[in-house]
């Protein structure tokens, strides 16, 4: 299993890096994502 961790601006990132290092402790793979409702478009339809 593989999570995504998405937030919705840059300025979440420090958080998502907290929950990516848990996740990492615990032996769960991660993903940290930018997914903003203006990026989500674009980053999957192309």
């Amino acid at each position: 299993m593989k999570v995504a961790v998405l937030v919705g601006s840059k300025s979440d990132l420090e958080s998502a890096e907290k929950v990516r290092t848990r996740l990492s402790d615990l032996g769960v793979p991660c993903e940290v994502a930018v997914a903003g409702a203006h990026r989500i478009r674009r980053r999957w339809t192309g």
